[in-house]
């Protein structure tokens, strides 16, 4: 690997785009100072990924950028590029070229490319560790950085000998183990804080999720129960509600007959009223006709009496008025002449108020004109100030635009020049990438669509594989539950095969006899196994079998009658319990025959022929009958009948009932189950075979997908970089070429401003010339001016006192004559308002005397009217008294017909009233019927969540003892109730819960022990780390110490130097301390060394290196500044030796080391500010002949 080139746009001086080839061997980098040679160096540092400013020379980030010159504006952008060539190997890359680009913007944004593809500043330090390349390596060198390494700490020295042992990536990846390793540590604290919570919590559920179980058992008991005693309610409610309907129907039918009844006599009753409610009108309109008259006559009278006594009161208000008359006069004199009195002297006070309001007016008039003078004059003067310092800033202004106008002249005379050759510039620039843009949309294009086809494989063939998967595992859940099922089936037949063989359940001695063990000294083939064993009947009759052997189902079959003798007397002598025992050789003799046709239970059953005659004996008398009521009275004589459901009769009157003991089931029970077990298990175990056949299928389909999804991901892995690496490109060129484009508009439109600016400018500057003499002579006239509006201010001020002083007194003046007329004038308005006051008393007395007079003669003459029609009114009320008196006669005779009629209806209608509340207690029972059935309608579908049609599918529950009754059934249902109610608040959701969190405990319990074993991976990975990295270093170290003492001898001449472990116990945190001695000097340190011999002393380290890992280039930036002639003639000989193995790139002003190199670059500043680059190269027959060969400038 080798650096090939290097590119700065925009990078501190070097403000054009600079391009630098770099050959295998030497190149010199030379030019005076201040040029921008170490800007090539600061570049190479900051390309690589310097993140200090201060390193650079610099006090933030955003100084590299060029900062503008007087001629040059700044620019926005710094970039810079290094080319690396045949770097595959040695940086593990599928690239022979790698190129790393940097950009920084002043907004203080940065970005990273590596090959022009978007990365991270830790992506390129990755890259580059252990390859000696970097900003901290030995890779660049500085005449600063060199004393850096000599006078830093010598834990700060390890940097340069850990990248030459090769541990840089080995510590980077020891720190990023370390950092998983606290994190990995805080994630296990935090983990075993949850699943001690968790536990805590399942402690808590799983009592709650027990109490919840039975709670649920209860309440799906309580349910069945309860709704199958709700249905009978129902049924109940709807017989009683149809037997109210009933009920109402008839009492509706005789209400209605009463009610026509009613009607009819209340129509008879209501003509009767009609006729004395007649009667009673006239008799009332009779009656206010004799009242009337009565009340006109005594009207009449009181009329004559009431006007005599008014005519008396009007006489005695005349005689009192005249008096009122007399007074009022005299009054009304007396005021007349005050009033008189009053209005002269109101009249002298208006005249004497308008003379005051004259002589203000005319001094507020003086004073109004004073002020607006003043006022005038004052903002005159304001205004004449104001104009001469907008005078004085206008010519500032003009001044300072003049000397504007001719620096700018000389200025656009430069920028015009440089522009025009900018814009042609950019002109080939322009078209250069409008046909690199051209070229990548159509290979964008290409690579868009083999990535989307690749897009499309990949998601096929995903669905395809997810369905497979699917279909995988929901038939794995099914195997899995088949074969949990298939499980517990063989667990269940071998137990029950156990049991039977074993005799669980069975007395002592039958269980004795089954176990071999327990009776080694009794012949086995003596016993024929249970008498069960030799028996098989259908299900539908083992109930009747069972009740007829009840006493003989735990029996055992034996050969003869003396080996069960025997074997009874054994077990008795042992005190093994009770048996019975069946003899296969003598069975019993004398059965009963069968007498008359009929379902006999010996025909259902299937015995063995050992024991086929004994079972005849005891079964061939037996009939089946399908119930009770079946059973013939008398029974015959020698016939037993039995049900299905394990009721047996004799015919001497026994009566037997058999039901089954869950608890303890017998041998028939036990056979049977056992047998169902088996039958299940088999089934269960051909869908288990059947099931795992498919999935065995599925995933031999599934197996070829994986491959062809992987060779899809790959294909659209390398379509995808390939279009990323392009579109990466293309967004590239389209930046530079819009930067481009945009740059050419500035300038275009910039040339063409100063073309325009050029021609007007020579008018501005006459007419600013002219603006500026007559703003002088403006500015002279507006200085006498305000002179004299000074003068004339000051005199108007004056006498504007004086006016004030006279304005105060006449308002004085004019306020005490305004408050005397008000007062006066108040007074007269009070002195006319009684004077009227009396006038109007008088006009009034004399109008009421003058009343009194007329009314006393009216009075007079309608009591003359009123005497002479006092008899009239006397005879007509007598007449009408008189027929009052018969239309009353006649009203009691009617009374007396309407009570009669009023009777009848009271009896009818009590009649009525009876059938009403007849009729409304059936309706308060059929509603109180229909309420309550619909109350426990809503209380069970509310309660279950069920409608009516699934209440009437419910099944009925299993009862032990039969059904029971409805009392009983809701007994049951309250005590369920009351045992649900004392359980107190369940929580239900706690089932789901406590499996959620036993769930989740597993979970965080395999996540621990994962967190577990990576930590565990982690230190060992770290352990292997560091002895890696120990061995490396130690090596390194001392192949370093060797060589730098010989580097050290050879650049001295003589001398002797070595390196130092500060703790050689701690190999890889431990400092290095050089100790050097130059020749005829003690051993000392090297902060004791003068200049020269301490850079010597720093190359000879740097070089000792060198021999154990070469970095792929060496930059070094004025190393040989402090040496003398003699040692830089070691120095270029030291670095010849160097050249097969390394590139070196030196910044240098010494002679010596510029014929060195074999390329040779000079930076100028031929624009000042700006670096240029100059270059030459040299060939062997030239560098003979001394006549280096010029090529022209990059950039």
């Amino acid at each position: 690997m080798y650096l090939k080139t290097l590119e700065m746009v925009g990078f501190k001086s070097f403000a054009n785009r600079t391009h630098l080839e770099f050959e295998p061997g030497m190149t010199a980098i030379v030019g005076p100072n201040g040029c921008g040679k170490s800007n090539i160096s600061d570049a190479m540092r900051w390309v690589l990924g310097e993140q200090s400013a201060k390193a650079l020379r610099g006090a933030k980030m955003e100084d590299v950028i060029f900062n503008g010159t007087d001629a040059r504006k700044p620019l926005n952008m710094a970039e810079v590029s290094v080319t690396f060539a045949d770097c595959d190997a040695a940086l593990g890359m599928e690239y022979r070229e790698v190129t790393i680009t940097r950009r920084v913007f002043r907004t203080g944004e940065g970005q990273y490319f590596i090959n022009k593809t978007p990365c991270r500043l830790k992506d390129i330090q990755r890259l580059f560790m252990d390859t000696g390349v970097g900003t901290t390596s030995y890779s660049l060198m500085e005449q600063g950085r060199i004393d850096q390494i000599l006078s830093s700490r010598p834990e700060d020295r390890r940097e340069v000998f850990e990248e030459a042992s090769g541990i840089t990536k080995f510590k980077a990846d020891k720190r990023e183990a370390l950092r998983k390793l606290d994190h990995t540590e805080a994630n296990l604290l935090r983990l075993a804080d949850v699943i001690r919570e968790v536990k805590r919590q399942i402690g808590s559920l799983q009592r709650q999720a027990g109490k919840a179980r039975r709670y649920q058992q209860m309440h799906d008991e309580l349910r069945k129960v309860d709704i199958l005693a709700t249905r009978e309610r129902l049924s109940l409610f709807d017989r009683d509600i149809k037997e109210l309907q009933d009920n109402l129907e008839i009492a509706q039918n005789g209400l209605k007959t009463t009610q026509l009844t009613v009607d009819e006599l209340e129509n008879t009753s209501r003509g009767l009223r009609q006729g004395l409610v007649e009667t009673e009108h006239t008799i009332g309109t009779a009656r206010e006709q004799a009242v009337q008259l009565q009340g006109k006559l005594d009207h009449t009278r009181e009329l004559i009496e009431v006007s005599e006594r008014q005519i008396v009161e009007y006489r005695t208000l005349s005689e009192r008025d005249s008096r009122e008359i007399e007074t009022t006069s005299q009054q009304l004199h007396i005021t007349r002449e005050a009033l008189a009195t009053m209005e002269s002297r109101v009249e002298k006070l208006r005249v004497e108020n308008r003379q005051a309001q004259l002589t203000l007016d005319e001094v507020t008039r003086r004073y109004t004109e004073h002020s607006t003078r003043i006022e005038s004059a004052r903002r005159d003067l304001q205004a004449y100030r104001t104009e001469s310092i907008e005078q004085e800033s206008l010519a500032t202004r003009l001044q300072n635009q003049y000397l504007e106008i001719e620096g700018r002249e000389r200025s656009q005379v430069i920028q015009r020049e440089r522009l025009a050759a900018e814009r042609a510039h950019l002109d080939d620039v322009v078209n250069n990438f409008q046909k690199r843009q051209s070229e990548m949309a159509a290979i964008l294009k290409t690579l868009r669509d083999e990535m989307t086809f690749w897009q499309q494989q990949v998601q096929t063939l995903e669905q395809q594989r997810q369905s497979t998967e699917q279909q995988i595992a929901e038939r794995s859940q099914t195997l899995a539950s088949l074969q949990s099922r298939h499980a517990a089936r063989q667990a269940q037949c071998e137990l029950l095969k156990e049991n039977l063989d074993t005799g669980e359940g069975l007395p002592g001695g039958t269980r004795a006899l089954l176990d071999p063990a327990s009776l080694t000294d009794i012949d086995p083939s003596r016993l024929l196994g249970t008498l069960v064993s030799h028996l098989d009947v259908d299900a539908d009759h083992q109930v009747a079998l069972e009740t007829c052997l009840r006493a003989w189902v735990d029996a055992l079959v034996v050969c003869d009658l003396p080996s069960a003798l025997d074997l009874v007397h054994t077990l008795q002598q042992r005190n093994s319990g009770s048996i019975r025992l069946v003899t296969a050789d003598a069975p019993p003799a004398g059965g009963s025959h069968r007498s008359g046709d009929g379902d006999y239970l010996l025909d259902h059953v299937r015995a063995s022929e050992r024991v086929k005659p004994w079972i005849n004996h005891l079964l061939a008398s037996v009939r089946i009958v399908p119930d009770t009521s079946a059973i013939p009275r008398p029974i015959p004589p020698g016939e037993s009948f039995v049900t299905r459901d394990g009721i047996l009769a004799h015919h001497d009157g026994r009566i037997e009932l058999y039901q089954r003991d869950e608890a303890a089931p017998n041998l028939f029970a036990r056979r049977q189950a056992l047998a169902e077990a088996d039958a299940e298990r088999i089934h269960l175990a051909q869908e288990v075979e059947t099931v795992g056949h498919g999935i065995h299928q599925l995933k031999t389909t599934l197996e070829p997908l994986g491959g062809r999804i992987r060779d899809a991901r790959t294909n659209l892995e390398k379509s995808a970089r390939a279009l990323a690496q392009k579109e990466g490109e293309n967004q590239l060129v389209e930046k530079e070429a819009h930067d481009t484009t945009h740059k050419l508009e500035t300038v275009s439109f910039e040339l063409e401003s100063i073309s325009q600016q050029g021609s007007a400018g020579d008018q501005e500057k006459q007419s600013v010339e002219q603006k500026l003499r007559e703003t002088r002579q403006r500015r002279e006239q507006l200085a006498e001016t305000i002179t004299q509006s000074n003068r004339e201010l000051q005199r108007l001020e004056q006498t504007f006192q004086q006016c004030q002083n006279d304005l105060t007194d006449a308002r004085v003046r004019n306020s005490e004559i305004a408050q005397s007329l008000k007062h006066e004038e108040s007074r007269l308005e009070s002195a006319t308002a009684r004077l009227q006051e009396l006038q109007d008393h008088l006009n009034g007395r004399s109008a009421g005397i003058e009343d009194y007079r007329h009314r006393i003669t009216v009075l007079e003459q309608s009591i003359e009217q009123a005497r002479s029609g006092l008899g009239a009114l006397e005879t007509a009320v007598r007449e009408h008294l008189e027929r009052i008196d018969t239309l009353q006669k006649a009203r009691s005779r009617q009374t007396i017909e309407l009570e009669d009629s009023q009777t009848r209806i009271n009896r009818q209608r009590a009649a009525l009233e009876s059938f009403h509340e007849q009729k409304s207690a059936l309706d308060v029972a059929f509603t109180e019927k229909r309420m309550r059935r619909q109350n426990e309608v809503d209380r069970v579908t509310s309660e279950y969540r069920i409608s009516l049609d699934q209440m009437a599918e419910e099944t009925e529950p299993e009862w032990e003892n039969g059904r029971p009754a409805a009392d009983a059934m809701d007994t049951y249902v309250a005590e369920l109730r009351t045992k649900l109610d004392a359980m107190g608040p369940v929580n239900l959701v706690a089932i789901e819960e406590h499996k959620e969190l036993e769930e989740r405990y597993a979970f965080l319990t395999s996540q621990e022990q994962d967190l577990v074993n990576a930590k565990q991976q982690l230190m060992d990975m770290i352990r292997t780390i560091n002895k890696t990295t120990t061995e490396m270093f130690r090596s390194t170290f001392e192949q370093a110490n060797a060589n730098f003492q010989a580097m050290f001898q050879r650049l001295f001449n003589g001398g002797s130097a070595r390196l130092v472990l500060v703790n050689e116990e701690d190999v890889l945190e431990c400092g290095i301390e050089i100790i050097a001695r130059p020749p005829g000097k003690r051993l000392q340190n090297v902060s004791l060394l003068s200049g020269g011999e301490r850079t010597m002393t720093a190359v000879a380290l740097l070089f000792s290196i060198y021999m154990i890992k070469p970095s792929p280039f060496c930059m070094l930036d004025e190393l040989d500044a402090a040496l003398d002639e003699a040692n830089i003639g070691r120095f270029v000989s030291v670095l010849g030796d160097f050249l097969k193995q390394s590139q070196f790139v030196v910044v240098t002003h010494n002679r010596k080391t510029i014929a060195a190199a074999a390329v040779l670059y000079g930076v100028t500043m031929h624009e000042k500010g700006i670096s240029e680059i100059v270059s030459m190269k040299f060939n062997p027959s030239q560098m003979e002949a001394g006549t280096p060969a010029k090529e022209p400038s990059h950039g």
